[in-house]
């Protein structure tokens, strides 16, 4: 148990946060970066080892369109940047139905 978080399988780094930006809970993560309307930067405290890990996330829906997709802008080592996207006109907008987004990491650190 004391070495799962080397392996693989284990999640690097996770955060919930509202569409502010404000983390509600996290592990690994510094902080988050409000850039616009639907569009945030995860900050990620201990570095994976390149760009080339995976990054999961979801989130609450926008209730004029009944839905949102959530997306990887871009990656590097040390961050992860989100997009929110209306589902009904591809517009980035923040979620207002359950303002939360969540996002785990995993893959190998620097």
């Amino acid at each position: 148990p004391g070495r799962q978080h080397f392996h693989p399988s284990a999640a690097k780094a996770w955060v919930s946060f509202d569409n502010a930006g404000t983390v509600v809970a996290s592990y690994n993560i510094t902080s988050i970066t409000d850039t616009g309307a639907g569009d945030w930067t995860v900050n990620i405290a201990t570095d994976f080892s390149g760009a080339d890990y995976c990054g999961v996330c979801s989130g609450g829906d926008h209730a004029t369109t009944g839905g949102k997709v959530y997306s990887c802008a871009a990656q590097a080592a040390g961050t992860f940047q989100i997009r929110g996207r209306d589902n009904g006109d591809d517009s980035l907008s923040d979620p207002d139905t359950v303002n939360r987004i969540f996002a785990a990491f995993f893959g190998d650190q620097a």
